[in-house]
Formats: structure tokens, sequence, C-alpha cells
């Protein structure tokens, strides 16, 4: 396959979905912080907000693996992630253009219930979830504080609270998840 040479005429900076949602977030202001400077500043920039990245949902697989899958909820919360080389199309279409900033997500909407059913599928494993009340949260989270870093608690933290609100925009992209969960599992 053969390349075809970009000319950058400004900054991508990949940030979050949502992010205004979770400004309480540790994790989120630093990267809020450079996002406002790259406003205030004179380049020329795009910040592309993804969803969430197929690499993240391998956590489903992983679990699976494991032979049962945790959910917040009911599992009903919502999101469209994205492949890693359809967040680069999007970055490559949107060069001439150059608009300020891109939401951007994956071709499906799923719910992490259905997310963990793919999972299940491509290992050919029948579906164990297990439901945690969202109520369960705040209490974990207060632990992880109270108990650990936040090198430990912020990732976990951020994870949370993804997992307990619809992270969901227009679909882009074309590759789906379970062949990414397939080709993952089966490499």
């Amino acid at each position: 396959m053969k390349l075809k040479r970009v000319e950058l005429s400004g900054l991508f900076y990949i940030f979050i979905f949502n992010a205004e949602k979770m400004q309480h977030l540790k994790i989120i202001r630093a990267k809020q912080k450079f996002a406002d400077e790259l406003k205030r500043s004179a380049l020329n920039y795009c910040l592309v907000n993804p969803t969430a990245f197929f690499s993240d949902m391998s956590a489903f697989l992983q679990m699976a693996q494991k032979g049962k899958v945790c959910l917040f909820g009911n599992g009903n919360c919502k999101m469209s992630p994205v492949d890693g080389t359809d967040l680069a199309d999007i970055c490559v279409n949107a060069v001439a253009g150059m608009e300020r900033e891109i939401n951007a997500g994956g071709p499906e909407v799923l719910t992490h219930k259905q997310i963990a059913e793919t999972a299940f599928k491509v290992l050919n494993r029948p579906v164990k979830i297990r439901y945690i009340p969202i109520w369960a949260k705040n209490p974990i989270l207060f632990l992880l504080r109270t108990f650990t870093s936040v090198r430990m608690y912020g990732p976990i933290e951020f994870l949370m609270t993804v997992l307990t609100m619809d992270m969901v925009v227009l679909q882009s992209g074309s590759r789906k998840l379970e062949k990414y969960f397939t080709e993952l599992y089966w490499q």
C-alpha cells in the first residue's frame, strides 16, 4: 500500500469526548489545561475527541477470557468505540478543512452488555455478566482515593466514570468491534 503524503497545516491533539462532563477527574483536568492553552495560542489546531478506542475495549475480551465480565448498572450505557486506523483516517480527512474540534466514534453504537456479549461470542463461551450497582462506584472510588496513589486510582476513576455514561457520537469509520476482537484473540 502506498502512503499518501499529507502536509499538516496545524496541530492535532487527541483529547476525549464528553470531557466537559468529567472535569472533576484529575486526569481530565490535566488534559483540559493543555486543550485550553492550545485554544488560546496562535497555533492552528484541531482537537479530536474519540469516544473510546477499540484497544480500550480489549478489557472486555480479557474479562471474558477469565470467565466473567463485570459491568456497572444494567449494562445499557452506550458507546461508539473507534478503531485507531479509522481515527487516523478521520484526522487525515480533517487536514483539508482544519476544523477546530471533531468528535469521533466508530460505525457501531453498542451497549456495554452488547460489547461483553460480543467478546464471549468471539471466544465461543457462554455469556456470564456480573452487574455492579452504580451506587457502589462512589464508595469504591473513596476507598481507592484514600488508600492508593493518584497513579493507581486516577485511571480506575476515569474508567469507572466513562463506564457509567453514554459515549456516542455520529458514527464514522468502517472497522467493527467483533472483527477487532477476532483478530486480537485468534492471531
